[in-house]
This record gives C-alpha cells, sequence and structure tokens, in this order.
C-alpha cells in the first residue's frame, strides 16, 4: 500500500528532507507507524532525528505530534492503509 509521510520544519532538515517534501512509500498491508519511520530511517541512511524516532525502542519523542489522515496518534502501533497521510510535526511554543 502507498503511503505518504511529510516531515516539517527542524525535523525535515536533520533527516536531510527539504521542508515540505512528501515522501512516498510502499509498504505491505498491515503496515503501522513504527513500520513507515522505520523504512523512512532506512530511506534517509539513518539520519531520521533522535528527537522524532528512536530506532533503539521504535518510538517517538513525546514531543512529537503525529497526524495520520488528520487525527494526532500518540501509538507507534497506530495501523495504517492505502493512502494514508501521515505528517510529523515538531509544536512550537510562540507569545
Amino acid at each position: 500500500m502507498l503511503i505518504s509521510l511529510k516531515l516539517t520544519g527542524l525535523l525535515a532538515m536533520r533527516a536531510n528532507i527539504k521542508p515540505g517534501e512528501v515522501l512516498q512509500f510502499q509498504l505491505p498491508e498491515g503496515a503501522r507507524l513504527v513500520d513507515l519511520f522505520a523504512a523512512c530511517d532506512e530511506k534517509v541512511g539513518g539520519r531520521m532525528p533522535a528527537n522524532l524516532w528512536n530506532r533503539t525502542t521504535r518510538s517517538f519523542h513525546e514531543s512529537i505530534m503525529i497526524m495520520v489522515d488528520g487525527q494526532q496518534v500518540k501509538d507507534p502501533h497506530t495501523p495504517l492503509r492505502e493512502g494514508s497521510s501521515v505528517i510529523a510535526l515538531l509544536p512550537m511554543a510562540g507569545g
């Protein structure tokens, strides 16, 4: 199944991806978020930012906001479906 992933801002820059660039991944049926981020880490040569993805524990950093098809998710085992759109955001504080 085809899944799209967009890393924003500093997350994209640290992974050496153009901010706003949408990456496409072909994943097997039953794939979950952990599978997507593992595939992305492999695609970018192990440069997934540590403040986003811990490849040892296969988990997201607690400060990262992950959106799947417009819904915020926290569980890295969230299932994906054909055409899912995933966005990883590093929330910023402002004032």
